[in-house]
């Protein structure tokens, strides 16, 4: 068995027993380095079962493999998956946290010529982590209380 068989049986395994988990994986060629992050962090940090399991995937995965490194982390850490070899998703996974949105809008506009333009969409995940939540209220705004 190879260390991604071993990494994708294990993770399998790991979201089939845990299913409100993902897991994204990225294996790095020059570092022999394996990542592997798991969201959403409010469940994988807090419970103490998941650790465990995540204890022993490790232990057996250096027993194992003791050239390569494997590293678990959330998406609360700085290091990122950004582009996953594979990714895992439990049947309660729930990706309410993520708005997605799009940078730029794909148009179809006739120009002179008898042409279109167009323009790619690129989708962009913003967390609601990262939107602060705003009130503004105008100078003219009064507010009455009834006495």
């Amino acid at each position: 068995m190879t260390s991604l068989e071993f990494i994708q049986e294990r993770l399998n395994s790991l979201v089939n027993k845990f299913p409100e988990l993902k897991c994204s994986y990225v294996y790095d060629e020059l570092t022999y380095s394996h990542l592997v992050e798991v969201k959403p962090s409010h469940i994988y940090k807090e419970n103490s079962e998941i650790l465990a399991v995540e204890m022993l995937i490790l232990t057996d995965f250096i027993d194992a493999f003791s050239q390569e490194t494997l590293t678990f982390i959330d998406e609360k850490d700085i290091l990122k998956v950004e582009q996953p070899s594979f990714v895992i998703i439990g049947d309660l996974y729930e990706n309410s946290s993520l708005i997605s949105c799009f940078e730029n809008i794909n148009l179809y506009l006739p120009n002179n010529q008898g042409s279109s333009l167009t323009y790619e969409l690129e989708p962009v995940i913003i967390s609601s982590a990262d939107l602060e939540p705003s009130l503004e209220i105008s100078d003219d705004y009064q507010l009455a209380m009834a006495a």
